[in-house]
């Protein structure tokens, strides 16, 4: 960008020179590895979280933090990280598609997978919330809200303005869900 403004040629020659290094050539040949293997795997992870069951998911899922968890600073162990957050992104997808079609079923399915592949997220939990309250079952939204809250859930606007729990306002248990203020 600065070609026309400045004389360039030292930046050029240096640009040209560090792509000879043999040790910058090795890491971008290792970069571009890396990223084969992560698109391969998630092009591969995206259709079994058609197929496979929310157990398969957990075991699954163990092993790819195992692997994202390995020593920090690693490209390898970043590319796990990113293909965790694809398959967490993938599954509150489905979920939340599977309840705007009101699909219980399917949605049961696709939270079940999302909590496998994403246990620490309080969203999967909010969404079995909702999948409970349609099937009538309101002790167990509440309890699923619970978790959700133990997760790290706080957006309590949302939970007190979203239709599917006007049911349980007058509830005393779904009350204190709710932080008092002084």
């Amino acid at each position: 960008f600065l070609d026309g403004l400045n004389d360039i040629t030292p930046l050029q020659d240096e640009i040209d020179r560090l792509e000879k290094e043999p040790v910058l050539m090795k890491l971008e040949e290792n970069q571009a590895l890396l990223f084969e293997k992560e698109n391969f795997l998630k092009e591969g992870y995206a259709r079994q979280l058609q197929t496979e069951s929310p157990e398969w998911w957990s075991q699954e899922a163990m092993k790819l933090r195992k692997k994202a968890n390995a020593p920090s600073g690693s490209a390898e162990s970043a590319m796990y990280q990113r293909v965790l957050g694809f398959l967490s992104m993938n599954s509150y997808s489905l979920s939340n598609s599977a309840l705007k079609m009101n699909d219980l079923t399917a949605a049961d399915h696709a939270i079940g997978l999302y909590q496998a592949v994403d246990p620490e997220n309080p969203e999967h939990r909010y969404m079995a919330a909702t999948v409970s309250i349609k099937k009538g079952n309101s002790s167990l939204a509440i309890e699923q809200l619970s978790s959700a809250i133990k997760l790290g859930f706080k957006d309590f606007t949302r939970l007190k303005n979203d239709p599917a729990f006007t049911p349980l306002h007058g509830n005393p248990q779904f009350q204190k869900l709710f932080p008092t203020h002084p």
